[in-house]
């Protein structure tokens, strides 16, 4: 079997997939842990974010195995492993912008309720009412 051209992967599109990703494995998802850029149909020069996934360097090497009693790490299961990823880096980020954007809300409140006590309290408005 020939070796496959390997072409380097676009910046832009490795870091759109790490992004995505997280930096983290979509398989063991333990983060920290350095991570490869994998070519899913492992054809190194299919460069299309929907062909990449991240995976630490264990998991990697799963998708090398080659028969024995080890199951590989095959396209199918490394594609539900990093589509399921995907969506739970996904909801972390919602949750976590909208928890930001209910502080702000309620730092505004705050804010608000602070202005509002002030001007009742202020010499001047005392004298207006």
């Amino acid at each position: 079997m020939a070796k496959k051209k390997r072409e380097s992967i676009p910046n832009d599109i490795a870091a759109r997939s790490l992004f995505i990703s997280d930096r983290t494995c979509c398989v063991c998802r333990m983060s920290g842990k350095p991570v490869q850029i994998h070519h899913v149909d492992e054809d190194p020069s299919n460069n299309l974010i929907k062909n990449l996934a991240i995976l630490c360097f264990d998991c990697h090497r799963d998708t090398q195995i080659r028969g024995g009693f080890d199951r590989k790490l095959d396209a199918d299961q490394v594609l539900l492993y990093r589509d399921d990823w995907h969506q739970i880096v996904t909801q972390r980020r919602a949750n976590y912008y909208d928890k930001g954007s209910l502080i702000h809300q309620e730092h505004s409140f705050e804010i608000e309720v602070a202005t509002s006590v002030a001007e009742w309290t202020s010499p001047i408005m005392r004298t207006v009412s």
